[in-house]
């Protein structure tokens, strides 16, 4: 689907003398889902698609794979996948204000999936 992402690598505030770098890697598995792995980043995806201008976070799920399998864990929402609570500014540029983010000092996993409207 004529997704767009944006990747924002965060540095880890644990330690400011010597900050970590954020790092990732974004596999495309069908047109409206990702797989996203890596720590301290955060991606937001936008469409070129005039018709359906907004992108939403359907589900994220943090996972495994195991012998090849996805094995959903627990779903991430609320607090979880916002980045701006701006609701009307945010719908006024064709945005959720969600994002999909792996925090933390050990590399993770999530599953996406999208919608447009």
């Amino acid at each position: 689907g004529n997704y767009k992402l944006q990747v924002n690598l965060r540095y880890n505030n644990r330690s400011k003398e010597n900050p970590e770098m954020g790092y990732g890697i974004i596999i495309g598995i069908n047109f409206d889902e990702y797989v996203i792995a890596g720590s301290d980043i955060e991606v937001t995806f936008t469409t070129s698609n005039p018709q359906l201008p907004t992108v939403g976070l359907a589900s994220v799920f943090e996972g495994t794979f195991e012998n090849g399998n996805w094995v959903p864990g627990r779903r991430l929402n609320g607090d979880e996948i916002m980045k701006d609570y701006d609701f009307a500014g945010q719908a006024l540029q064709n945005k959720t204000g969600t994002v999909a983010r792996l925090v933390g000092p050990n590399p993770g996993i999530i599953k996406v999936r999208l919608y447009k409207y």
